[in-house]
This record gives C-alpha cells, structure tokens and sequence, in this order.
C-alpha cells in the first residue's frame, strides 16, 4: 500500500511539473505570430503598437510575407497574400509602414512598423516582474537581419549592486534544457562564446551608452598584443553587441548583450587546464577589497567574504577561501623587503602592468577596490587581475558626475609597484606605454572606436527609440563624445608626461 502511495505521488509530482514547464513557457505574442517577413517575425509592442524588424543595412528592401492561416495582412494600405512579395522602398532610421492585421474573427489590429540595423531580443514570461533572484523561467527569442534563434527553456533576472535600483534594470540569463530541474545549457549568440550564462547591460548611467564597450575592446586589444609578444597575461575581454529588448511584448531599449568573465572561459577550469583554478570578484569598497587589511579569516562557510565574492571554484560545490586570505595578507602586511623578493608568487607582473595602463587610461577610479577580479591557475599559482564594469570611467563617475583629469588612479597594488620597482616595474610599465600610445592607444585610435559605436547606435534608430522611452535619462551622443575627446585630450597629455618623467630607481 506504502509503495501504491508513493508512485502515485511521484506519478502526481511529475504531471505536475509538466503542467508547469507549459505555463512558464508561452507561447509567442499572437499579433507577432501572425505573419512574418523574410521567414522572420517581428519584435510587437502591444502598448505602443509598434513593431521592430532587423536588416542588415538600410536602402531599397523587399521582404515575403507568410501569415496564419485565415490572417489577413494590409501594408501602407495595401492588402498582401500568403507568399507574395512587398516592397518597402528605400527604408531607413525613421521609415515607418503602417500594418493592419485581421484575426480569423474579423477583429483589425493596426501596428506601425520601424527597422533596425541591431539584433533585436524579445523574453516572455507568465509573472508580473522579474526578481533579483532566483532565475524566472521564461521564453527567449532573438532575431537578427539573416536568422531567428529562440529557446523554450531560460531563466532571467535582474543583476547589478547600484545598477539594480536604477528604473532601467540590467539583467543576466540562463539557458537551461528542461524547466524541472534547471540543468544549464551552453549556447552561442551573436559569434560569441559559447556558454550559458549571459547579461544584458542597461547602460543606462552612461550618456554615451559605451564607456564600459569601449574599455573592454581596448582591453581586448591590448590583451591580443601581449601575447602575441609571448607576455604572460590570462585573456579575460568580454564580447559585446548592442541590441534592441522587448519583455513581454513591452520595448525596453537599447541594451548591450555581452559575455561574463568565467572560468571556462579564461581557461582556469580543471576541464580546460587540468588544474583547478580560481577566480574571485570585488563587489564593494572597503579596505579588504582595498588590500589594505586582512580581516579574521576564520570563518569561511559562506560564498562571499567582506564584499568578495567567489567565483571559481562553484561555492555550492566547494569554498575555498585561503588563496585570496593569502594574496590580501601579503599585500596589506607584508614588509618592503618581503614584497619585493616575493611578489612574482603572488601577481603576475606582465597583466599587472597592462591593467595599470588600462585602468589609468580611462580612469577607472571604481575598479580598484570594487570592479575588479582575481584569478589564478592553481591555488600556488599567481593572480593575475582583471577589470570589470567600466562604465564609469572616461571623465565621469558613477553618478554621471565629472571627474579630474589630471591625476593617476590609487590602489594599492600601484603604490607599492611603483614606490619599491621590483623586477624593474617601472621600466617595463614606461616600455609597454610608450609602444602602445605610439600605436594602439593613440588619441586617434580611441576616439574613432567611440565614433565607430556611435555611427552604429544613432544611425540604426536605436539611440532615439531608447531616449523615447527614458526620458529622464535622455542623452546626446555627440555631445557626450565631445566631452570625452576633450577629456582624453587633457588627461592623455598629463599621463604622457606622469609615466615619462617617472624616477627609476634601482630594484630593491
């Protein structure tokens, strides 16, 4: 009898649970499924009755049109059957059709249709609002000019310390291959990494919607040229591309779809090297993340310690704190004799001075005591550091607020470097500058990655539909990327001169 009862509730539970895998997977807005162009649908605001549709470029477009059985279908007026081809004219930023959709019950809808040159990602979900966590289940679309990739089974939610009070919420999501048991699945977007976990960054607090793009592409190019010169540095740059977002049928802007820092990808897992590696993040400012102090080390049960957070390996599987109470320890507290005979064992150099370049560049006064990352290849093993979520930087701060341009960035690991000059930091930091302003970190060369974003962003339309929809955070382009040449003009001249005229004293 006992044993009746228990496959009946095991049989109950698993009727259950697929009850409630469909009612968190709905299926696609109707006005939205109703026809498609080119084999693709459109992205549907159902409030503002608007659509958005992808291209690769604007000019002279003709799309197909396939629509629902018993749909009936009007563009600008004119009626269009199942198959048959229209044509749009030449299209642009501000081009606007006007579509009126028949459901098989006579009832007209009217939507007016807009382009765009960006991706555009769509979730929808059977809740009201999508928490900090955990994860909600929900349906994933994107659709790009020459594809339509969707997944049934994905959890989003929203992320970020400050960014998270902010009305424009950031978010990171999860492919997962079935909603019972939540189990992860890696997926590659847009000729990006392969992985499953990614984030959609608001950007809202940026006026120019790219300082945090910008810096990881610098760094991405900096971290290219180093080791093509068989510098020991751990390639960390995440990918990004701008896209268009809609939640549940409701636009929310321009965002940037971008990769996380994780140890698959940086190498560090015992899968990818043979070795278990570690990676923690600073998520707050306090002198442990300083590495000012070293607090009390004795209580180590939980996944986050004094606004560190670990990362790798996974806290739910293991915590290990003691390579980071070492690292922290040594570099509060050891001696001046002791840092300069040791402190190869603890950081590797060669990053160490590309991110002191990276992070005095753009002056990234909030990522170094939050905002940055440790990661090793073992637990005897160096860190290397790694900067993440710049966006305030380039001449503002994370209020938005100007910052001076004629001071280098204070942290701790800098200030020892450059006042002790083991293993000859100082020469090696001048050598590696110098090449790269000469080249890559030229005025010119950042600058007219600034202008590249910006050229994107205003010309697909994306820059404006976001301004309409936060007006509060409303922001000129163009006159934000003058601000920024203005300021990397004055700070580049006073970092110049700051590195050249350093004093090289002999190597302790």
């Amino acid at each position: 009898m006992n044993r009746l009862l228990l496959i009946s509730l095991l049989l109950f539970i698993f009727v259950t649970s697929c009850y409630e895998e469909m009612e968190f997977a709905p299926h696609p807005d109707g006005i939205s499924a109703s026809f498609n162009l080119n084999g693709k649908p459109t992205a549907c605001d159902s409030e503002q009755l608007f659509m958005l549709y992808p291209v690769e470029h604007f000019g002279n477009f003709s799309a197909v049109l396939n629509c629902q059985p018993n749909f009936t279908i009007y563009i600008d007026g004119k009626y269009i059957e199942d198959g048959d081809s229209c044509h749009f004219g030449v299209i642009g930023k501000e081009t606007e059709s006007i579509i009126e959709i028949v459901n098989p019950s006579g009832k007209k809808s009217n939507y007016r249709l807009f382009f765009t040159t960006l991706p555009v990602v769509k979730f929808e979900y059977n809740y009201k609002k999508i928490l900090d966590e955990p994860k909600g289940p929900s349906r994933f679309s994107m659709i790009t000019h020459d594809s339509d990739f969707s997944a049934k089974c994905c959890g989003i939610e929203t992320r970020g310390g400050t960014a998270n009070r902010r009305p424009k919420k950031s978010f990171g999501f999860e492919f997962w291959n079935n909603y019972e048991c939540r189990e992860s699945r890696d997926t590659s977007l847009l000729d990006m990494y392969t992985d499953d976990d990614w984030i959609l960054d608001a950007v809202y607090n940026d006026r120019s919607r790219m300082r945090n793009r910008v810096s990881f592409d610098i760094w991405d190019m900096m971290q290219r040229d180093a080791l093509s010169r068989n510098c020991d540095v751990l390639y960390s740059s995440v990918k990004g591309n701008y896209v268009e977002l809609f939640l549940n049928q409701e636009y929310q802007g321009l965002y940037c779809l971008s990769e996380r820092v994780e140890g698959k990808m940086l190498g560090i897992t015992p899968e990818r090297s043979g070795q278990q590696g570690y990676l923690y993040k600073s998520e707050g400012w306090n002198d442990v993340t300083r590495l000012k102090e070293l607090p009390d080390t004795t209580v180590d049960f939980e996944n986050k310690w004094h606004d560190w957070e670990q990362k790798l390996p996974d806290p739910d599987q293991q915590l290990v704190w003691k390579p980071l109470y070492r690292f922290v320890d040594f570099m509060a507290n050891s001696s001046d004799k002791e840092f300069c005979r040791h402190v190869n064992e603890y950081l590797v150099l060669d990053q160490v001075i590309d991110f002191y370049i990276l992070i005095n560049l753009i002056y990234g006064i909030d990522n170094v005591g939050k905002n940055y990352m440790l990661a090793s290849r073992s637990a005897q093993s160096p860190f290397y550091i790694l900067p993440w979520d710049m966006d305030a930087t380039w001449g503002r701060n994370h209020r938005g607020d100007e910052t001076k341009h004629n001071d280098v960035v204070k942290f701790r690991v800098f200030e020892r470097l450059m006042k002790l000059n083991p293993s000859e930091f100082k020469q090696r930091l001048k050598s590696r500058y110098k090449s790269l302003r000469e080249d890559k970190l030229s005025d010119k060369s950042l600058m007219a990655i600034f202008e590249n974003y910006a050229k994107l962003l205003v010309e697909s339309g994306a820059h404006q539909r976001n301004n309409s929809v936060w007006d509060e955070e409303k922001s000129d382009i163009q006159q934000e990327l003058e601000y920024i040449s203005d300021w990397l003009s004055m700070h580049s001249q006073y970092l110049d001169n700051y590195i050249d005229t350093l004093e090289l004293a002999e190597t302790n």
